[in-house]
């Protein structure tokens, strides 16, 4: 359910993008860089950045449906929730966090987490 996206900046730290697709489950995710020409693994070492945007910080908008036109269901819009628009209701929510190679980052569920920092070899 957690997608991840990498790439060396020009700066050499490393961003990695984290999308939970899960709805309603968080996942501790710990974050190994493979390099092709080393046969030794990386990982985040040192201050890492994170920035989040999940549930948290927008609300949902679902989309009014209007009810039939039948007299018996007049009155108030339905209100059909699998359908509407996420609107942002607040700002990301950034931390630094202290990084060690087996450092477990949580995505929250429903987010998109990126995190930005330097990368050292795992011991």
């Amino acid at each position: 359910m957690v997608t991840s996206y990498a790439v060396q900046r020009p700066d050499k730290k490393w961003s990695v993008m984290l999308v939970n697709r899960s709805q309603d489950v968080s996942y501790k995710v710990n974050v190994v860089f493979h390099q092709p020409d080393q046969s030794v693994e990386s990982g985040f070492r040192g201050p890492v950045e994170a920035v989040v945007f999940g549930k948290e910080q927008y609300q949902w908008h679902p989309t009014p449906v209007l009810p039939m036109s039948h007299p018996e269901s007049m009155g108030e819009p339905v209100i059909h929730t699998e359908e509407g628009y996420a609107k942002p209701d607040g700002p990301v929510k950034r931390e630094v966090i202290t990084a060690t190679p087996d450092t477990l980052f949580t995505i929250p569920p429903a987010s998109i987490v990126v995190l930005r920092g330097e990368i050292a070899a795992s011991n």
